[in-house]
Parts: C-alpha cells; sequence; structure tokens
C-alpha cells in the first residue's frame, strides 16, 4: 500500500462519523482557544536576545547592583522658562505623587536631587530647592544656580532653561505589560491634575508599552480585515455560502489551534510574532481552496462521495508535499539564535501541519454533512471564469512564442537585483518601529533636542581593591574616559561618580568655576564622600568603592551605528583600563548583538531552506533536470525581494531578516502543483512539450493566480500594522507572492518548453 493510499484511507475513515468527529474537533478547539487567552505579550529587546548572551546575562549581574533598565521620562517646557513659582511648584508636586505610585522604585527631578553648594560660610548639600521661591531675587538665583551645576544640564534641564525632565525608575518586576501601562497611565493623570496639558513621556518603559499596544491594535486590525479579505474572495471563487463556511471553519480552527501552540512552546506574542495570525489565515486557506476546487470540479460527473474520495486521493500527494515544503520553510527559522524567530518558525510549523490535516479531516466531514445542493453542482467549479481563461490563453500564448525573451528579462531583472543588494543595510532601530506622528517617537525627539539622548549605555569598572574608587589617580582616568566619550557624535551626556566630587570640590571652594576639578587627596575625596547618603551615589558606585559605573545617554537609535560606538568604546578601554574589569552593558548593547545574530541566522535558515526543500524538489520528481529547473523560479523573487530592499533602503531588521526564509518555502508551493500536473500531461500527450504546458495552465492556472492572489492579500493585511518593519514586511511579502507568480506562470514554463527537461514520473492531475 503507498503512502497515498494509507492517507487517503486514514482520512476517509474520519467521514464514517461525520458529527462525531466535527464535535471532537470543536471540543480540541474549544479548549485551544483557552490556552490563546493566556498568551502574554513581550516587547522587551530580550525576546530577541538569547539568554545565554554573555552580554545578557552581565547586564543582569550590573542590574543587581545599580538598578534596572526600566525607566520612564517625563519632559515638558515653558516658554517663558521654568524658573518660574508655578513651574516649579508643579515639578515638585509631580516628584512626590509619582514617587507615591505603587511601582516606582524612585523618582529625580530638580526638587529631589541633591545640590552641593556654598550658602555663606555654610556647605549644603540639599535638594535645588525644598519651598517654591516667590522673589525674582530667589528666583534667579535659583536659576543660575541649576544652570551652573553640570550634573543638571543636559541631565535634567535644557541649557536654555525651557525645558525641564523628571526620570522614574520602575521596580522590575513580572507581568511587566502589567505594571508598565499602569505605571505610564499613573504618570498621566498626575500631570494632568496638576494642570499640565502636553507632557512628552519616553524612555524604554514607554517605548516596550508603546510596542505592547500597538500589537494589541495590529492583532485587532489584521484578524478581522483578514477574514474579510478572505470571506469575499470565497465568494467570488466559489459564489455559496458553503463555499464560504466551510473552508472559513478550517481558517479559524488553525489559527486558534496555532496560537495556542505559541503558548504551549512557551512563547509569547513578541516584535517578531505578532505576524503568525495573518501568516496562518493566508498559508491555512491555501489546501482548503485546492481541495474544495478540485472537489466541485468532480461533483457534476461523480456522486458526491465518490467526488470526494478521487478528490482527496488526487491532492493528498501534491498537498502534503507543498505543506512539507512550507514547513521546511519556517523550520528553518529554529537554526536562528533569535528567541523570537525560533518562537515564530516553531509555532508556525506546528499551525501548517496543522492547517493540512485540518483540510483533509474538517472540511471532508463538512461536505459530507453539507455537500453543495445539486443546483450548484453545474456552475461551481474553477472554470467558471471565462475572463481568466481568456487571458490565461493568451498567456501560454505568449510563452510558447516567446521563451527566449521571458528567459532574457527575467536575467537582467535577476542581475538587477543582485547589484542591489550589495546596497542592503543591516540594522534594528526600534524607534523607527514606529510612525513618526506617533507620540513616542514625538516624545523621544523632543527630549532628544532639548535635553539629551534616552539611549543609556552603562559602561562598568570593576576593580578588587575596597575603596579603589576613593584614588584620585583612578577617578582621573574615569574622568578621561568621559572626556574621550564627549568627542564620540551622538553621545550627549556622561555622568559619574567623578561629576559629583568635582561639583563637591567646586562648592568647598565658594563655588568657585576654577575648583571645579577632582580633589588630588583620598582623604579629602573620603571627607566629600561622607557629605553624601548612600542612596545619592547608588547609582554610580557600590558601598564598597571598588565598581563603579559611567552612564552614557546616546541620542543614536540605530544599532549598526550604535555598534560602531560600542567598538569605540571598548577600544579605548582595552587600552587604558587593562588592570579592571571593564565592559559595557545596556540595552542598545543588546540590541546591537542582534545585528550580528540576525545576519547569521537569516544566512543559515536561508541555505537550510533551501537544502532542504530542493532536496525534496529533487526526490519528488527524480530529475536532475527538472530539480534544476524548479529552482530557477523560486529564487527569483528571493533575488528580487532582496533587491528592492537595497534599492529602497528597507533594512534587514529583526523583521525582513524572515521573509526569504518563510516566502522559499511558501512560494514552491505552486511550482509543485505546476509540475506535478505538468508531468501527467506531458504523458497524456505523448510528450508535447507545448500542448501539456496548455493543459496544465488549464488544469491549475486559475488555482495558482487565486491561491497567489489570497495569498498576498493575506500578506498585504500586515500594511496596515502601526510598526513600520512590520509594514516593510507586508509590502515585501506581498510582493514576493506577485513575482513568484510571474515565476510559475511565465518563466516556468519558458524553461520547459527551452529546455525540455525529461521527467521520470507521469505525475498525477493534481
Amino acid at each position: 500500500m503507498t503512502f497515498k493510499d494509507i492517507f487517503t484511507k486514514s482520512f476517509l475513515k474520519t467521514t464514517k462519523h461525520p458529527r462525531i468527529t466535527l464535535c471532537l474537533l470543536f471540543g480540541l478547539t474549544i479548549i485551544a482557544f483557552f490556552f490563546c487567552q493566556k498568551l502574554h505579550i513581550d516587547t522587551s529587546v530580550t525576546a530577541l536576545i538569547m539568554k545565554d548572551n554573555p552580554d545578557y546575562l552581565f547586564f543582569k549581574q550590573w542590574q543587581n547592583q545599580f538598578g534596572t533598565d526600566e525607566f520612564i521620562i517625563a519632559a515638558f517646557e515653558s516658554k517663558n522658562g521654568i524658573f518660574q513659582p508655578s513651574v516649579l511648584k508643579i515639578i515638585k508636586k509631580a516628584t512626590e505623587q509619582i514617587e507615591a505610585l505603587p511601582y516606582v522604585r524612585r523618582v529625580i527631578s530638580l526638587s529631589n536631587t541633591v545640590d552641593v553648594r556654598t550658602e555663606g560660610e555654610d556647605l549644603v548639600v540639599e535638594p535645588l530647592y525644598t519651598e517654591v521661591p516667590q522673589g525674582l531675587y530667589a528666583l534667579k538665583k535659583i536659576r543660575k544656580e541649576a544652570l551652573e551645576n553640570p550634573l543638571f544640564v543636559k541631565n535634567l534641564i535644557s541649557p536654555d532653561g525651557k525645558a525641564t525632565a523628571i526620570f522614574i525608575e520602575l521596580e522590575d518586576l513580572p507581568r511587566k505589560d502589567k505594571y508598565r501601562q499602569e505605571t505610564i497611565e499613573g504618570v498621566k493623570k498626575v500631570f494632568t491634575h496638576l494642570g499640565l496639558k502636553k507632557i512628552f513621556l519616553t524612555g524604554k518603559t514607554v517605548r516596550d508599552c508603546a510596542l505592547a499596544l500597538y500589537m494589541q491594535k495590529d492583532l485587532k486590525t489584521f484578524l478581522p480585515i483578514s477574514l474579510s479579505l478572505i470571506i469575499l474572495i470565497l465568494y467570488l471563487i466559489f459564489r455559496s455560502f458553503w463555499g464560504i463556511l466551510s473552508p472559513l471553519a478550517v481558517i479559524l480552527s488553525s489559527l486558534i489551534w496555532t496560537v495556542a501552540g505559541l503558548y504551549l512552546i512557551g512563547g509569547s506574542m513578541n516584535n517578531v510574532t505578532t505576524v503568525l495570525p495573518p501568516v496562518i489565515i493566508a498559508l491555512s486557506i491555501s489546501d482548503a481552496v485546492h481541495l474544495l476546487s478540485e472537489y466541485l470540479q468532480e461533483l457534476p460527473l461523480k456522486p458526491a462521495p465518490a467526488a470526494l474520495q478521487n478528490t482527496i486521493s488526487q491532492l493528498i500527494s501534491p498537498c502534503f508535499l507543498t505543506s512539507t515544503t512550507t514547513m521546511a520553510g519556517f523550520a528553518s527559522l529554529y537554526v536562528s539564535k533569535i528567541p523570537a524567530i525560533r518562537e515564530l518558525g516553531l509555532s508556525a510549523t506546528l499551525g501548517i501541519g496543522i492547517a493540512f490535516l485540518l483540510t483533509f479531516i474538517l472540511l471532508p466531514n463538512i461536505l459530507v454533512l453539507r455537500p453543495f445542493p445539486s443546483r450548484y453542482r453545474q456552475t461551481l467549479h474553477l472554470n467558471s471564469h471565462p475572463f481568466m481563461d481568456r487571458f490565461l490563453l493568451k498567456l501560454t500564448k505568449f510563452n510558447v512564442a516567446h521563451p527566449g525573451m521571458i528567459l532574457g528579462a527575467s536575467s537582467v531583472i535577476m542581475i538587477m537585483s543582485f547589484w542591489a543588494i550589495f546596497h542592503l543595510k543591516v540594522e534594528t532601530n526600534l524607534i523607527n518601529f514606529f510612525k513618526r506622528e506617533a507620540p513616542i517617537y514625538r516624545a523621544t525627539l523632543f527630549v532628544e533636542k532639548h535635553i539629551s539622548g534616552t539611549q543609556i549605555l552603562e559602561i562598568s569598572l570593576k576593580g578588587e581593591k575596597r575603596d579603589l574608587f576613593k584614588d584620585p589617580a583612578i577617578l582621573g582616568r574615569v574622568e578621561a574616559l568621559q572626556t574621550y566619550l564627549r568627542h564620540i557624535p551622538k553621545v550627549d551626556r556622561t555622568i559619574s561618580l567623578v561629576d559629583f566630587l568635582k561639583k563637591t570640590n567646586q562648592a568647598f571652594h565658594n563655588n568657585n568655576p576654577l575648583y571645579y576639578r577632582l580633589p588630588q587627596s583620598k582623604p579629602l575625596i573620603s571627607q566629600y564622600l561622607l557629605l553624601y547618603d548612600e542612596s545619592d551615589l547608588k547609582s554610580f558606585v557600590n558601598s564598597e568603592y571598588n565598581w563603579a559605573t559611567v552612564q552614557v545617554r546616546l541620542s543614536e537609535h540605530s544599532s549598526s551605528k550604535t555598534k560602531k560606538i560600542i567598538g569605540q568604546i571598548r577600544s579605548y578601554l582595552k587600552r587604558k583600563f587593562p588592570d579592571l574589569k571593564a565592559r559595557i552593558t545596556g540595552n542598545p548593547v543588546l540590541e546591537a548583538d542582534i545585528i550580528d545574530t540576525m545576519v547569521n541566522s537569516q544566512v543559515s535558515s536561508l541555505g537550510l531552506a533551501m537544502v532542504i526543500i530542493f532536496g525534496m524538489m529533487f526526490l519528488l520528481f527524480r530529475s536532475l533536470s527538472v530539480g534544476l529547473i524548479s529552482i530557477v523560479p523560486n529564487v527569483f523573487p528571493i533575488f528580487v525581494n532582496f533587491g528592492i530592499m537595497g534599492l529602497w533602503g528597507i533594512p534587514l531588521s529583526t523583521a525582513t531578516s524572515m521573509i526569504s526564509a518563510i516566502a522559499i518555502g511558501i512560494v514552491v508551493d505552486d511550482t509543485i502543483h505546476f509540475l506535478h500536473t505538468f508531468g501527467y500531461c506531458l504523458s497524456q500527450t505523448s510528450g508535447d512539450y507545448q500542448k501539456a504546458l496548455f493543459e496544465t495552465i488549464k488544469i491549475k492556472g486559475e488555482a495558482i493566480v487565486f491561491t497567489s492572489v489570497i495569498l498576498a492579500l493575506g500578506f498585504g493585511v500586515l500594511i496596515f500594522s502601526n510598526f513600520v518593519p512590520t509594514k516593510h514586511f507586508g509590502y515585501l511579502t506581498t510582493l514576493i507572492m506577485f513575482t513568484a507568480l510571474i515565476g510559475d506562470l511565465l518563466i516556468l514554463p519558458a524553461l520547459l518548453i527551452t529546455f525540455k527537461p525529461r521527467f521520470a514520473n507521469e505525475g498525477r492531475k493534481g
């Protein structure tokens, strides 16, 4: 008994008790839906980083000592300047009220940050103001002190004194999506109650929360649009209620089971897996359309049970192979070291397998219970679209008459695409994930324009000796490091223990600017440090003074450019701090790490997918010449994809890096159906390649066009995304579906007519 016979009999057995089978499938779908509800959203960069990544592990150690990376920057401006009673009052009250919010660890603002200064003969260590000054002289004095304090300027206030920022650090707790949103809403309410209408909120926490909210919006957008398009297309193809409902049942069940599978493998809905629902919707309909179309062609000629049996028998082999190749394309993503991409690869592979099984179990059982009414049987079959028939006939005649022209033009396009590939950029820019009108985008630009960068690098310096960072020589090297950093483009601000000591030294010498320098005596440094509470300095040095950190604020969001900055700093640290454990950490480092991982993953995934898929093609057709010819129309859309990305300046990002490995598994499906049928037609026409081509286009042409359009529209839904990379993913995958259609209906026929490959098997009609 052959593989085809085993599968056919197995699927037909389920139709003997259709009600029991459908009830069982419905029950399993309800259980799967329960798991879908438990899937959480993860927008952090750690979703893209392997948990055994050395930089990730070190960052966790650093966080345990110096604080979390969960922070909010709340900024606003006053045209008349912030040093007026009403504005200073807002800053003070906002600081106090935000500190009282449940998940806030600490708040840093003008009203509570320690300021060291001399007042008369006294050295004062206290906030810039505890009571809001009222008189003109007091306001001018406080303005002068703030703008002359390097710890405030470009950190908490703008150099012109017209904008201010409040830095809010959050506790690092589980269920981040929940407490992040609650805290952000709490901060907004504080400022609203204080009468401040325009507030700019940015920082990692706000960015990640915005990503989560936009993901939820995307999912709410994708599903209804995808389903509406699918319903419309199914109606245009089948023009029947059951022609819509039965494939729709397969699609929705496949989607629910796939999302449940994502949860069960420990995955999450993140920046990468958010494309999963529209992908599964698009892919799950393909086999359903082929099965229903073939069934409706058989139905006028045979009784319904025989038509169904014959349909399953003819389609089981090509549908199994197309599902397997698509699964191979997604499965190749599992070699990626990026967790989110691996989650997508594994869950989508599972989903396609589920869609195949449901197509041949759920759909036949529906057809057994609710066969198409007899009045539809003579009119409802695929070859009922005269316009499409005429178009495909003319296209086939063109193929036969001008194969050389087709192959020449496609060769030129591939050469041009290959040239454009060298202009392809590789980077992830999280702020550019958002549209320019998005609040987080505008807030980030505001803070970086008026105050300083919102990307924070941390330079960790650690030694073995206690009180190491009370040594003037060591601190002098840290000061030299900060001087070096200030000359790097996009480095807006650096802060370390050195800045506190220099400001204290200046205050100790009656605020004389000439003494804004490091003291050269270790006892004096120790004396200065006694002026501060441990909480004042805990973000910059540990209690044993042998581990310090330099905070670097960047206004650079491109991971590729950030990587170059990190490389510069690492080179400096290696030269100047060979005796210390000097290391750069922070989210920008993790984002930069993604670049190398992403490029290597792209090459590995695409290479593995092509080896597996084309290996399967060779085995399927048992012909070297047919296998080689099958490669060309499927490589063509991949070349065009990368070429357009290079020409349009679309970067290879966490979203777009997956396209080729996914696409190669999808676009090969129609090639398999085409060649499978062509082999059959060739045997029926006594080896006449032209006649076989006309017959193949007649049998499979419309199905190939319809499935390609369905896939293009399914992926095209992604252009409605709130995220720029996801929009790019939608544009590019839609383009690939259409270029793949060109490959199958133009390039593949031209190759067959020109080279006349020998088919080892006769093939089948399906």
